[in-house]
């Protein structure tokens, strides 16, 4: 019988296999952000946790002056003057701090592991969640940070038709979808950081002429003319391609977006979408960039993880219901607010333990923000591997960049040694660049998603089963110190 030490030695080498992995893992195709969002080295040290940053602005001939002629006789010449034109320049200032984020997974007590059945199993099935939810953290910052720095928040609208029925799309001709700017925005934390769970929108709550969907209905879907006048405006910045393929990595919502521009198309340019995939070779596309399907010189891809929403449908009733409510375009205060819905949701394992279920009400989320990526809006910085400062050391390496570590602490309720966790801290820093470059879009994934009756609110327990606190102090834990025996004192005294 294998031994507690010699456990507790097989967890610490197995740090390294999870450090390789994650490497391994950063550049897979099906990410979104991550490995594609450009990093920018180290968080620079000795220098605060903010800092400011300067951006030259762009250098231009200006374009109204004209030219002016050379007269030359024999007693006068302006072939020799010299008035010249200037051409500008300018800089504005920006800031960006570093953020921390600490993650550990409940305790496990390796004196019990040497009884199991298939610890080695279940030991791998944790290594490869290590992995994969630090991947995640990695992909999550970047969407979040990416997707605040975009400059144009455009939201798709639809006015309202005579006939009060509902909301109207032609795709032949592509009238009555409209784009407005700076419509959207993310609300903020406590802390002052963003809050990537709400965003308000700049619809008029106490607009009629939408049918059954309510004032939900202003909101439309993402148009392939929407793109085109981003592209146009892209152009004049910078060719943001997708490496060296020239298309425009345009990131979805919804994998079912992509036939709704593909229709679009169609009706368009008569089937034109269903014939251009012959002037690429769309299987090395797929491998490489995680391609789905070209229309005109778009890659379309899918967010798996995209950020996707409900209406609140409670905090707007109350809002709205307020003393001395006014809708102001200008004020996002007054805009109703919408929730995130995540892909997964934490329900009480069957055995012990907590597990993480796919949440249906992702799969049916109404609305949700696509975007064209573009390498230029921002970097993220990692922060510095450390041991320590002179004398005072960790006592090992100390990673910031979510390599699982295996912890026991030697305290006094574990002088043994036998019960421990791994953990994850992070520590990074998104710094924007361009960020006049990026567009994102508050849009309807699916007109032919019904709002009505559909206001069960997200990430609730009248949705999803709640995952409330319980004792197993074996493998596996609860919600808390408090049920590992440990005591809570313990955990927080030492």
């Amino acid at each position: 019988m294998l031994s507690c030490e010699q456990i507790d030695a097989t967890f610490i080498e197995s740090e390294q296999k999870v450090s390789r992995s994650l490497l391994k893992k950063k550049m897979v195709p099906g990410n979104a952000y991550y490995g594609k969002i450009p990093d920018g080295g180290s968080f620079p040290l000795h220098s605060g946790t903010r800092i400011k940053g300067r951006r030259l602005g762009r250098v231009t001939v200006p374009d109204d002056q004209g030219w002016n002629p050379i007269k030359d006789q024999l007693c006068e010449t302006s072939a020799c003057d010299f008035n010249p034109e200037l051409m500008h320049h300018g800089s504005s200032d920006y800031f960006f701090s570093v953020v921390q984020r600490d993650i550990r997974t409940d305790w496990l007590c390796l004196d019990s592991l040497a009884f199991r059945d298939f610890v080695e199993d279940e030991v791998a099935h944790l290594e490869d969640g290590l992995r994969d939810g630090s991947r995640y953290v990695h992909e999550e910052f970047r969407r979040s940070r990416y997707l605040l720095f975009c400059r144009n928040h455009n939201l798709a609208i639809i006015p309202p038709n005579g006939a009060n029925t509902g909301p109207v799309v032609d795709y032949a001709s592509c009238q009555g979808n409209e784009v407005i700017d700076g419509a959207w925005v993310f609300e903020s934390r406590d802390s002052g950081e963003m809050d990537e769970s709400h965003v308000r929108v700049c619809i008029n709550p106490l607009a009629t002429g939408y049918g059954s969907d309510g004032y939900y209905g202003q909101i439309g879907e993402l148009t392939m003319d929407m793109l085109d006048l981003a592209k146009a405006q892209l152009e004049y910045e910078d060719e943001g391609y997708l490496g060296d393929t020239g298309l425009w990595d345009v990131l979805l919502a919804e994998q079912r977006m992509a036939n709704r521009l593909v229709l679009q198309e169609n009706a368009l340019m008569g089937f034109a979408a269903s014939n251009v995939e012959g002037g690429w070779n769309l299987l090395d596309l797929r491998q490489n960039y995680g391609t789905e399907r070209v229309i005109r010189d778009y890659s379309l891809r899918t967010d798996r993880y995209a950020m996707k929403f409900f209406p609140d449908y409670t905090f707007n009733t109350a809002m709205v219901a307020g003393e001395g409510y006014a809708f102001d375009s200008q004020n996002p205060e007054t805009w109703p607010r919408f929730t995130r819905v995540y892909a997964y949701v934490p329900v009480k394992g069957q055995y012990a333990g907590v597990v993480f279920q796919r949440n249906p009400n992702f799969l049916r989320a109404p609305f949700g923000i696509s975007t064209i990526l573009n390498k230029r809006v921002m970097e993220v910085m990692s922060f510095p591997d450390t041991s320590g400062y002179g004398s005072a050391t960790y006592g090992d390496m100390f990673s910031w960049d979510g390599i699982a570590k295996w912890r026991n602490p030697d305290w006094e309720c574990n002088v043994k040694r036998n019960k421990g966790f791994w953990m994850l801290n992070f520590r990074m820093a998104a710094k924007q660049a361009y960020d006049e470059e990026g567009y994102a879009w508050f849009h309807r994934i699916n007109l032919g998603l019904a709002l009505r009756g559909n206001t069960c609110v997200p990430n609730t327990p009248e949705c999803n089963d709640e995952v409330t606190p319980y004792c197993f102090d074996a493998f596996g834990g609860g919600a808390g110190d408090v049920d590992t025996g440990l005591g809570v004192n313990a955990a927080q005294n030492n």
